[in-house]
């Protein structure tokens, strides 16, 4: 057996075991466990970023798409080094409150960085709520709440599938009942915590005539050209988005409302234009500032956008 296929056997072994309903396992090919290794050698080694329990941000067409949207998974989106350390404990704290993967994720720019990190000396742990009840114990109950999750040894007996499963975790596969309680419970936990989930970073949006929206390295650029801009004696604020999924509609939509036009700054061709669209809803206008390439959007190209755009 091939080091390619142990590899894809124990990746399933993993997320079947950590995952509260696994459908990624449904949509993850050869292909994508291939990616999957490389992309976890490279972020072990290069920073510190992992492959999570549990949910929160994602980038490009691998995160919107490729997870089955039935499993609400959550994701992070980091500008700097420093992040990839701070979102990493929000991960897993995240992971632990609410029993449903994390992700965090970088572009190749945040990849390839070197950069100072600060280790707080008091860091929040956030440990998971413990179910306390062996007997009559359903690892998968119907409820509004988080269900508790025990630790693997701590004497629990729970059958972990990949199936659509009822509330004691044993395949029910023919009922939509079943199905529709299940899937409804886990896209439930993420979607009626949004508030508590989604995170955005802002500067001068309260009086801005033109609103950035970035997130990963490029964020770098619009923080630049967002200061060049004000120099210059024109409103320009910006948005960094940290959570693409759950994806931060409301907070955006508020944060745009005064502004006369929306510019998404990013490292593709639109990716994230449209959910920004979707959010501002035609109270301005939205335009994008794509690069592709492997390239940065550089603070002058921002700023060349903006005078395009106009505004005071």
């Amino acid at each position: 057996m091939s080091s390619v296929s142990i590899f894809y056997i124990l990746l399933r072994i993993f997320l079947t075991l950590c995952l509260d309903q696994i459908h990624i396992l449904e949509v993850i090919d050869l292909h994508s466990a291939l990616y999957f290794r490389k992309c976890l050698c490279c972020n072990f080694t290069r920073c510190i970023t992992s492959f999570f329990q549990n949910f929160i941000y994602c980038r490009n067409v691998f995160l919107k798409f490729c997870p089955s949207r039935t499993n609400r998974s959550q994701l992070f989106l980091n500008d700097v080094v420093q992040e990839f350390f701070d979102f990493t404990i929000k991960a897993f704290n995240l992971a632990e409150q609410y029993r449903t993967p994390v992700f965090v994720l970088a572009d190749e720019v945040i990849g390839h960085m070197r950069e100072k990190i600060v280790v707080e000396d008091d860091i929040e742990v956030i440990s998971r709520k413990m179910p306390e009840d062996k007997d009559d114990f359903l690892p998968f109950k119907n409820s509004e709440s988080v269900n508790p999750m025990p630790s693997f040894g701590a004497g629990f007996n729970i059958h972990v599938t990949g199936l659509t499963h009822d509330e004691r975790g044993y395949p029910d596969t023919n009922s939509p009942e079943t199905h529709q309680t299940l899937v409804k419970r886990l896209c439930n936990k993420v979607l009626k915590n949004k508030d508590k989930i989604c995170s955005i970073q802002t500067e001068n949006c309260e009086d801005a005539d033109i609103v950035i929206v970035s997130y990963g390295a490029p964020v770098r650029s619009v923080i630049t050209a967002t200061k060049e801009a004000r120099a210059n004696g024109k409103k320009v604020g910006y948005i960094k988005i940290d959570t693409p999924w759950p994806f931060p509609d409301e907070q955006i939509k508020q944060l745009t409302k005064n502004a006369n036009d929306v510019l998404v700054v990013e490292m593709n061709l639109g990716q994230m234009y449209y959910e920004v669209d979707r959010a501002v809803n035609a109270t301005a206008n939205t335009h994008l500032l794509g690069v592709i390439g492997g390239l940065l959007p550089t603070p002058e190209e921002i700023l060349s956008k903006i005078e395009e755009i106009g505004g005071n």
